[in-house]
């Protein structure tokens, strides 16, 4: 048994020619693996050669005719191991895969060399398609070799091309030490690259003088990775018994009308709530079991005495070392290996069949078993893990009170906006709004009442008329329970090693039926700022129709249109810093009142968000409760549209700058010449000025130190002018950055996303990892609807965005991810053929899902003409409003002056609806996302 693995690498420069010295430094040294490059063997020289006592030598030599190349592994005798079949005759990159057996794991260990006469670009496609291999036979991966890219310089782009192709796949290059020191120079070109799960223990590089120019670089770790499960108590309710009928029965034994007779919301509440628990008390009890080892139900009774048989059987062996005992146990052990893998393959193949891949249920399950990954593998310290602690701290960080303007508080409630034509009221609600309330919500969390959504959901078949009644009595009299006002908090870390409370994000659970009432009020709020026109145009959260997709395709369109006309464009990426928790309650029900809400709806919103208190619930330990002074309830429905009224005048103070909101995301957009670029920095300073000074009125403060600035342009004019931007707050001139996080996409200056497809694909492969390491236990559907899901689904967010922009190179990276995909599924290796396998498994390739997805949204903006910010900028060719013409669904082709337009909205919404049939276009957008993904598919065939 090896406790600890040393993993050492060499560029040997000849290995023959050096053999003695390297013999007796690796004799002397003891690596349990050394890998070699640029042996410089050929097929004329036997293995026996240079076969060294204690180890196994294998060997890939170069296949042309030229001197030198080639790699090698020297593994010791008791280290079992297979060759790998990761491409060994690639003349572009030279290299040597093999499965190391360890302790119950397996490492998958490479060496490589990077011959120079080949282009970057080629070694960089020929490096990741090897990656992308390798990590199917293991999640647990090192590699090592000389790459000949020089990692000490930073800025060159090879080497910034390495370090985002590493990161990519979540790996890191351990060695940070020249590892050739010449007369002139130092370079940093041998790597000993190992996957986040190896936890390294030493490493560096040594000299090899007498055997090499190069530095020896190695390693140590230990074998086994160590996953600690900490015991947790889990309280549940026992629904194994549950008699639906008997149940019922029982409710209705209750006498709920009494409930009528009440005449405070809260005693009606507090009725509702007792008899309910009381009746699940009776037939689903709540308990609480101590778990001390990860869940694995498919252990059966069975495989658990199999598995006592085989432990009995080695301890036997060890007592009496006879050979016939050694075979009973290696048949038991065989037999217990194969039941365990059959068990669990039937296990979640039930779970998957019953409660359907798409319920939450099924994904709890697959993440207990690891199928997977968990939501949360951080830990918090013991240091913030006190209850009360934590809450004074949430309530601390939230809590800074909002200051308003009193003046901007005494003109909204003096004046009424002049565009509503009749009050806001609420009205009272349907049994069917109820119903669907309760169908819309999709959380089965049980908040501060005790009651979950499952337990409401057999509830409402008898329940529903007194439900309806409480929630009337709320939108009558403008009250809201004070019961439905405390909020459960969960702490997440943020980051992997929390340090201080602001490292925590508190998870904010509400009870489930606040949220019925809250998506009832929230229904009625939306049809009425919607018909009313309140919200500002440019504002797209918590809007139908309206997405981070469409607000980023509005900002890049712009982008790119003032680009085409060689003009700059300057992107200010604004953030509020708690902006949610620092809505001043007082201001927002004089906003209300603005906007033309009435007495009792006001009093309505204001009983919603006053008196709120929380409590932090940590490893079964509850905290005090907490008032909340100020904000809208965190994990609300109802708390982000009163965010996004109650800022809805903020924007009215920009004069020139476009702007652009989701939420409390702000960006700011202004296009000018090269040549006026003070100018510009005054105009977008101005405007800057008068919004955060609006927004302070507002009681919302700036975070200045996560706002950015971005400059676009051609690349000389953007190069002579970007030292002249100065863009400030407060006299503080904002960094101007080349690549910054916007809306969940990272812009880069060139508009390329580069960067953003390299952190799709990381995140891609993580998930890919782990179905490769439970593919055993999976069959051919669930591992193709896992890849979907955890995998494929990274690419969705905003691909009509990015999609355009990807160069080629990024095209094929995205594509390969999606073979890699079909891999796994099929089973099939690399060379061997898969595009017939898109066809079995009913999948669009990478390219046409991208196409598929714009040439829906393109579809939904002309039928709907929603977003109108993105709808206005189509052309049509004919007269648009003219029905009885055919050309009405023809669009007109924009005018431009330079390719970079083409990766625009405007453009490509043109070509690709242009070229779809006529046919097509008068489909509904259900309809022709169904057709248009048949012809794409069938084009594949």
């Amino acid at each position: 048994m090896f406790a600890y693995l040393n993993i050492a690498h060499l560029n040997v420069r000849s290995l023959l020619a050096h053999f003695s010295e390297f013999k007796d430094m690796l004799q002397a040294a003891s690596y349990d693996v050394l890998g070699v490059t640029e042996t410089w063997l050929t097929d004329q020289i036997n293995t026996d050669v240079i076969q060294i006592p204690g180890y196994n030598f294998i060997r890939i030599d170069r296949i042309t005719t030229t001197r030198g190349g080639g790699v090698g592994m020297y593994i010791r005798t008791d280290l079992h191991f297979d060759v790998l079949p990761i491409d060994p005759n690639n003349q572009i990159l030279e290299q040597l895969w093999i499965n190391l057996k360890l302790n119950k794991t397996n490492l998958v260990l490479g060496v490589m060399y990077r011959r120079q006469e080949f282009a970057g670009a080629e070694f960089f496609e020929a490096f990741e398609d090897s990656l992308s291999i390798a990590i199917t036979y293991g999640s647990r991966i090192l590699y090592m070799g000389d790459l000949n890219i020089d990692l000490l310089k930073v800025d060159h782009a090879l080497s910034i091309q390495m370090m985002s192709l590493l990161h990519t796949f979540g790996h890191k290059q351990i060695i940070d030490v020249p590892t050739r020191i010449g007369k002139t120079c130092s370079t940093l070109i041998d790597y000993m690259v190992t996957s986040d799960d190896i936890d390294v223990l030493e490493s560096g590089a040594t000299c090899m003088d007498g055997i090499s120019d190069h530095h020896l670089v190695y390693c140590k770790f230990p074998t086994i990775c160590l996953n600690s499960y900490s015991p947790t108590y889990y309280t549940y309710r026992d629904f194994r018994r549950f008699d639906i009928a008997a149940f019922e029965s029982d409710l209705m034994s209750h006498d709920w009308h009494q409930m009528f007779a009440l005449t405070n919301i809260d005693e009606k509440v507090n009725f509702l709530n007792l008899r309910i628990l009381a009746t699940f008390d009776k037939h689903a009890s709540r308990k609480t079991v101590k778990i001390t080892r990860p869940p694995a139900p498919w252990l059966t009774d069975n495989i658990k005495f199999m598995i006592s048989l085989r432990n009995k059987a080695l301890t036997r062996f060890r007592q009496t070392k006879k050979p016939s005992h050694w075979d009973y146990y290696k048949q038991l052990r065989n037999y217990v290996t194969h039941a365990v893998r059959s068990e669990k393959k039937a296990y979640i193949l039930y779970a998957c069949h019953n409660g359907g891949i798409t319920s939450s249920t099924t994904w709890r399950k697959l993440r207990q078993m690891g199928v997977v990954a968990s939501r949360n593998k951080c830990e918090i310290p013991t240091a913030l893990c006190d209850v009360d602690k934590l809450n004074q701290a949430f309530t601390t960080l939230s809590g800074v009170r909002g200051v308003c303007d009193t003046e901007l508080l005494n003109f909204y409630n003096a004046n009424r906006v002049n565009t509503f034509k009749q009050p806001f009221l609420f009205q009272i609600a349907t049994t069917s709004d109820v119903v669907s309330a309760f169908n819309a919500i999709k959380s089965n969390s049980t908040g501060s009442d005790n009651i979950s959504l499952h337990m409401w959901k057999l509830c409402l078949p008898r329940l529903l008329p007194y439900i309806l009644h409480i929630i009337n009595s709320c939108l009558l009299d403008g009250s809201f329970p004070l019961p439905w006002k405390v909020a459960n908090v969960i702490p997440l870390p943020k980051v992997k090693v929390p340090n201080g409370y602001g490292d925590l994000r508190p998870i904010s659970i509400l009870p489930c039926i606040s949220k019925v009432l809250e998506k009832i009020m929230s229904a009625q709020i939306r049809s009425y700022i919607e018909k009313e026109g309140i919200l500002p145009e440019m504002q797209s959260g918590f809007r139908s129709g309206y997405s981070c997709n469409t607000a980023l395709l509005h900002v890049t369109d712009s982008i790119m249109s003032a680009i085409d006309r060689n003009h700059l464009a300057v992107l200010i990426l604004l953030d509020y810093s708690k902006a949610f928790d620092r809505l001043n309650h007082d201001l927002l029900i004089a906003v209300l009142r603005y906007i033309g809400f009435d007495a009792m709806s006001t009093r309505m919103v204001e009983n919603y968000i006053r008196h709120r208190t929380q409590r932090v619930i940590f490893k079964d330990n509850v905290s005090k409760p907490l008032s909340l002074i100020n904000g809208v309830p965190q994990g609300s429905i109802l708390g982000p549209l009163l965010y996004v009224i109650y800022t809805s005048q903020i924007t009215k103070s920009l004069s020139n700058c476009a702007y652009h909101l989701y939420a409390d995301d702000t960006q700011l957009v202004y296009t000018f010449g090269g040549y006026d670029i003070n100018q510009a920095n005054r105009i977008i300073n101005v405007d800057l000025d008068r919004l955060i000074k609006t927004s302070e009125r507002h009681g919302l403060l700036i975070n200045m130190s996560k706002c950015y600035v971005m400059l676009f342009g051609r690349v000389k004019t953007r190069s002579d002018t970007i030292d002249s931007i100065k863009i400030k707050i407060k006299d503080k001139v904002l960094p101007v950055v080349d690549d910054v996080k916007n809306l969940g996409v990272t812009f880069d200056y060139q508009l390329r996303f580069k960067k953003h497809i390299s952190e799709l694909l990381r995140r891609a492969y993580c998930n890919l990892k782990l179905i490769y390491s439970n593919r055993q236990y999976l069959n051919r559907n669930i591992r193709a609807i896992l890849c979907e899901a955890l995998v494929l689904s990274h690419f969705n967010h905003c691909d009509t965005v990015y999609g355009p922009c990807l160069d080629v190179s990024d095209m094929k990276r995205i594509q390969r991810m999606q073979n890699s995909c079909l891999r796994l599924i099929f089973g099939v290796r690399k060379h061997d053929h898969i595009s017939n396998k898109l066809v079995e498994v009913k999948w669009l390739n990478m390219a046409n899902r991208r196409l598929l997805h714009a040439a829906t949204l393109y579809h939904r903006i002309i039928t709907t003409k929603v977003p109108p910010y993105l709808y206005s900028r189509i052309a049509f060719s004919g007269d648009a409003h003219n029905v009885n013409i055919r050309s009405k669904n023809v669009l007109r082709p924009p005018r431009y002056y330079t390719t970079i337009f083409q990766r625009s909205f405007t453009y490509n919404v043109f070509k690709l609806y242009n070229s779809l049939a006529y046919e097509l276009k008068n489909c509904t957008v259900k309809q022709f996302n169904n057709r248009f993904k048949k012809i794409l598919y069938l084009s594949q065939l």
